[in-house]
């Protein structure tokens, strides 16, 4: 039975999770708390395998919480869950070592995916896929783009598929978007890191000007109104990444 933590200041996502984790066998949610002033303390008490937590704002103050939970607590295992979708965040994250990071909003099943992954339980089972999964990776991407309405013909629909591809393969791909994933994208393509960034940039936009607004809603829910507006190239990457992963899990 793994024991899960959750640190949130979202009371109603608290309480929704409580209820569907009631439901999941091998996975204990065994308190939540709302104050970020009470973290050390409650993990102290309740000591947790794997701390879900979400009290990143302002980016800073959280990514220093986040190296001083590992300094005092080394053994635990901490999953970030936000709606920060910014490259720089998500590297910041990464250079913090975190063990996961999952973007708002989630389900609550791919949640409970993930907290298992980070454990380690059934390793084998959530391990990252071989190199043959390409082809069905691939396969899924064209038909979550062609809902999204990411026109085939441009450069950024095929970059996306190999970035997140990649990703889904290997998520510490994400720790160097910028100096990483795009470079070995262009390579394949004889173009530049800086090109395979704007055509993705591009082709993302389009389909938020112009894509079916209800595919969009059911992939994006968090992203699709006036006020937020698209995702950036990183947050769109690993959360197609993620959807890619659950459903080879399921």
């Amino acid at each position: 039975m793994i024991k899960a933590l959750l640190a949130d200041e979202d009371k109603t996502l608290c309480r929704n999770l409580s209820i569907a984790f009631k439901d999941i066998s091998d996975i204990e949610l065994i308190h939540y708390f709302f104050d970020r002033k009470q973290v050390f303390s409650e993990i102290f008490h309740y000591r947790p395998d794997v701390l879900v937590m979400d009290f990143m704002k302002p980016v800073p103050f959280g990514c220093d919480l986040v190296e001083s939970l590992y300094a005092e607590f080394p053994e635990i295992k901490i999953l970030i869950v936000s709606d920060i979708g910014k490259d720089s965040f998500v590297s910041k994250l990464c250079s913090c070592n975190v063990d996961y990071y999952l973007m708002k909003p989630f389900c609550y099943s791919v949640l409970a995916c993930r907290i298992r992954q980070v454990e380690g339980i059934n390793k084998r089972q959530y391990a990252f896929h071989q190199p043959y999964d390409q082809q069905i990776i691939n396969d899924q991407l064209v038909k979550y783009f062609n809902k999204l309405g990411i026109p085939p013909h441009f450069k950024g629909y095929r970059y996306l598929i190999d970035a997140i591809a990649l990703v889904a393969l290997d998520s510490s791909w994400l720790k160097g978007i910028t100096k990483r994933l795009y470079p070995i994208v262009g390579a394949s393509y004889d173009t530049t890191s800086s090109q395979v960034e704007r055509s993705i940039r591009n082709a993302i936009e389009v389909a938020w000007e112009r894509g079916d607004i209800n595919s969009l809603y059911q992939f994006f829910p968090y992203t699709v109104n006036a006020d937020r507006g698209k995702p950036t190239n990183a947050s769109f990457i690993a959360h197609m990444a993620d959807i890619v992963n659950y459903n080879l899990q399921t």
